[in-house]
């Protein structure tokens, strides 16, 4: 949940390009969890937008997974099972959270993915990515349609970092027409109608 700093117009609009800081502020004991308070700002001067998320050691967790799964590789401090309200530990995790934080921040493409977007709430990205997914795949289908030489087959998931970007597999269908067989492949190719070429493409789709 992100809680704003100062009042804002019925939507915000984030600039994607703009550089993203986000500093472990404080912490806090929420029902026997420690709960990070992360001050988020979106722009370079003191003029850009500031708001406040408040993320469990847990939600870290989370957004390394998702990194992992498009490959990137980084440090999270490990899991802590006894003691992990201790003050001198929670202080030290901060400091540890904070340099993980940095790492994805400073670095350009990471910074703009859509993992690290969700993560810090910036305004209307859950919302802007779930319309643009919508969006993508009805314009992909009314394309393909047209086309009539493809289908469109799955998503596929996460093989890029920008938020407004997806992949999808593309299908070449083969116009077998009625002919029996014959040489030349279709490896028992279907008859009398169109069907899975053989050749498979990955599209993409950008905002």
């Amino acid at each position: 949940m992100a809680i704003f700093e100062k009042s804002q117009q019925a939507k915000t609009y984030v600039d994607p390009t703009y550089p993203m800081k986000a500093s472990i502020e404080n912490t806090q004991i929420v029902q026997g969890h420690t709960e990070y308070i992360i001050k988020v700002q979106n722009g370079w001067t003191k003029h850009g937008t500031i708001w406040n998320v408040y993320k469990r050691y847990n939600d870290f967790v989370q957004l390394n997974k998702e990194f992992k799964r498009q490959h990137v590789i980084l440090t999270l401090p490990p899991k802590k099972y006894i003691g992990n309200l201790n003050q001198k530990f929670v202080t030290e995790r901060q400091a540890a959270l904070q340099i993980y934080l940095n790492s994805i921040l400073s670095h350009h493409t990471l910074s703009m993915s859509a993992p690290i977007r969700k993560f810090l709430d910036i305004p209307n990205s859950v919302d802007s990515i779930k319309h643009f997914e919508d969006s993508a795949l009805q314009h992909i289908s009314m394309v393909l349609r047209s086309d009539n030489q493809y289908s469109l087959g799955e998503l596929v998931p996460s093989i890029g970092w920008r938020a407004n970007k997806q992949y999808y597999a593309v299908n070449k269908i083969s116009d077998t027409g009625g002919k029996e067989g014959g040489g030349g492949g279709g490896g028992g190719g279907k008859r009398g109608g169109r069907g899975d070429g053989g050749e498979k493409y990955i599209l993409s789709w950008t905002q």
